[in-house]
Protein backbone atom coordinates (compact mmCIF):
# COMPACT_ATOMS: atom_id res chain seq x y z
CA UNK A 1 0.00 0.00 0.00
CA UNK A 2 1.64 3.58 -0.89
CA UNK A 3 1.34 6.81 1.38
CA UNK A 4 -0.60 9.49 -0.51
CA UNK A 5 2.89 11.09 -0.42
CA UNK A 6 4.63 8.63 -2.06
CA UNK A 7 1.61 8.66 -5.11
CA UNK A 8 2.04 12.36 -5.19
CA UNK A 9 5.83 13.33 -4.93
CA UNK A 10 7.95 12.41 -8.26
CA UNK A 11 10.73 9.92 -7.79
CA UNK A 12 14.23 10.71 -8.59
CA UNK A 13 13.06 12.77 -11.81
CA UNK A 14 10.62 10.31 -13.17
CA UNK A 15 6.78 11.05 -13.33
CA UNK A 16 4.90 10.36 -9.95
CA UNK A 17 2.80 7.37 -9.47
CA UNK A 18 -0.63 9.33 -10.03
CA UNK A 19 0.44 10.51 -13.52
CA UNK A 20 1.50 7.44 -14.65
CA UNK A 21 -2.15 5.61 -13.44
CA UNK A 22 -3.80 8.64 -15.22
CA UNK A 23 -2.00 8.17 -18.70
CA UNK A 24 -3.11 4.24 -17.88
CA UNK A 25 -6.91 5.35 -16.93
CA UNK A 26 -6.62 7.59 -20.45
CA UNK A 27 -4.87 4.25 -22.95
CA UNK A 28 -7.59 1.85 -21.62
CA UNK A 29 -10.29 4.16 -21.94
CA UNK A 30 -8.93 4.94 -25.48
CA UNK A 31 -8.77 1.61 -26.32
CA UNK A 32 -12.58 1.02 -25.13
CA UNK A 33 -13.77 3.40 -27.53
CA UNK A 34 -11.71 1.49 -30.13
CA UNK A 35 -13.38 -1.82 -29.28
CA UNK A 36 -16.89 -0.39 -29.26
CA UNK A 37 -16.40 1.74 -32.55
CA UNK A 38 -16.17 -2.01 -33.84
CA UNK A 39 -18.98 -3.50 -32.58
CA UNK A 40 -22.88 -3.05 -33.36
CA UNK A 41 -24.25 0.18 -31.13
CA UNK A 42 -26.39 -1.63 -28.93
CA UNK A 43 -23.49 -4.35 -28.03
CA UNK A 44 -21.21 -1.48 -27.96
CA UNK A 45 -22.94 0.19 -25.36
CA UNK A 46 -22.80 -2.73 -22.74
CA UNK A 47 -18.87 -3.11 -23.07
CA UNK A 48 -18.02 -1.22 -20.34
CA UNK A 49 -13.80 -2.47 -20.30
CA UNK A 50 -10.81 -3.56 -22.88
CA UNK A 51 -7.45 -4.42 -22.44
CA UNK A 52 -4.70 -6.92 -24.31
CA UNK A 53 -3.10 -9.19 -21.89
CA UNK A 54 -0.21 -10.40 -24.07
CA UNK A 55 -2.17 -12.06 -27.38
CA UNK A 56 -5.71 -11.47 -25.98
CA UNK A 57 -8.12 -8.84 -25.97
CA UNK A 58 -9.76 -9.07 -22.71
CA UNK A 59 -13.39 -7.29 -23.25
CA UNK A 60 -15.84 -5.87 -19.95
CA UNK A 61 -19.81 -6.27 -20.43
CA UNK A 62 -21.86 -4.91 -17.40
CA UNK A 63 -23.65 -8.27 -17.49
CA UNK A 64 -23.84 -12.23 -18.02
CA UNK A 65 -26.06 -11.98 -20.96
CA UNK A 66 -24.57 -9.15 -22.96
CA UNK A 67 -21.46 -11.07 -22.25
CA UNK A 68 -22.62 -13.81 -24.53
CA UNK A 69 -24.13 -11.50 -27.26
CA UNK A 70 -20.65 -9.61 -27.21
CA UNK A 71 -18.97 -13.15 -27.64
CA UNK A 72 -20.58 -13.50 -30.94
CA UNK A 73 -18.51 -10.75 -31.89
CA UNK A 74 -15.70 -11.80 -30.91
CA UNK A 75 -13.82 -13.03 -34.67
CA UNK A 76 -14.77 -10.05 -36.11
CA UNK A 77 -13.80 -8.32 -34.12
CA UNK A 78 -10.19 -9.40 -33.37
CA UNK A 79 -9.74 -9.26 -37.56
CA UNK A 80 -11.36 -5.53 -37.97
CA UNK A 81 -8.94 -4.46 -34.81
CA UNK A 82 -5.54 -5.73 -36.53
CA UNK A 83 -4.81 -2.53 -38.31
CA UNK A 84 -4.86 -0.58 -35.10
CA UNK A 85 -1.19 -0.85 -33.34
CA UNK A 86 -2.62 -1.19 -29.90
CA UNK A 87 -4.61 -4.40 -31.40
CA UNK A 88 -1.49 -5.78 -33.71
CA UNK A 89 -0.73 -8.55 -31.36
CA UNK A 90 -4.15 -9.87 -30.35
CA UNK A 91 -4.65 -13.58 -31.63
CA UNK A 92 -8.03 -13.93 -29.84
CA UNK A 93 -10.97 -12.17 -27.26
CA UNK A 94 -12.54 -13.01 -24.28
CA UNK A 95 -15.46 -11.45 -22.75
CA UNK A 96 -16.06 -11.89 -19.08
CA UNK A 97 -18.60 -9.87 -16.80
CA UNK A 98 -17.85 -7.43 -14.00
CA UNK A 99 -18.13 -10.26 -11.33
CA UNK A 100 -15.79 -12.75 -13.24
CA UNK A 101 -13.14 -9.70 -13.98
CA UNK A 102 -12.82 -9.27 -10.01
CA UNK A 103 -12.23 -13.05 -9.46
CA UNK A 104 -9.21 -13.27 -12.06
CA UNK A 105 -7.67 -10.15 -10.67
CA UNK A 106 -7.35 -11.65 -7.16
CA UNK A 107 -7.40 -9.90 -4.10
CA UNK A 108 -6.21 -5.91 -4.18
Amino acid sequence: MYRLKDVLTPSTGRRNRLTRLLDRVADEQNMLEIVRSQLPPREAAHCIGASVKGTTLVILADSASWASRLRFHTNNLVEGLHHVEQFAKVEKAIVQTNATAARSLGPI
